[in-house]
């Protein structure tokens, strides 16, 4: 079920917003009763790494290899959910 927030009860209430986007409810901010925007938990780790990070795996040619695998998984991934696994 769809929980609606509005941006006073955001303001208001923001450590219990926060709380039910940890426990992974997904919220509508509203303004004046109308929708304005969908807040919605992150699961996981963060993708993004710092360049460091990218650097040393660039230097390993066997991380190479399995960056670029993932890389591929990721973008097929997106081309069965985008057009659909029929089309490939």
């Amino acid at each position: 079920m769809q929980r609606y927030v509005s941006i006073r009860e955001l303001r208001n209430s923001s450590a219990e917003v926060t709380a039910a986007l940890q426990r992974g409810e997904r919220l509508t901010l509203t303004v004046r009763g109308t929708p304005l925007a969908d807040i919605v938990p992150h699961h996981g780790v963060s993708p993004w790494k710092p360049a460091w990070a990218l650097r040393s795996v660039l230097e390993d040619p066997r991380e190479v290899e399995t960056l670029r695998a993932q890389i591929d998984a990721m973008l097929e991934q997106s081309n069965e959910e985008f057009f659909g696994a029929r089309n490939r």
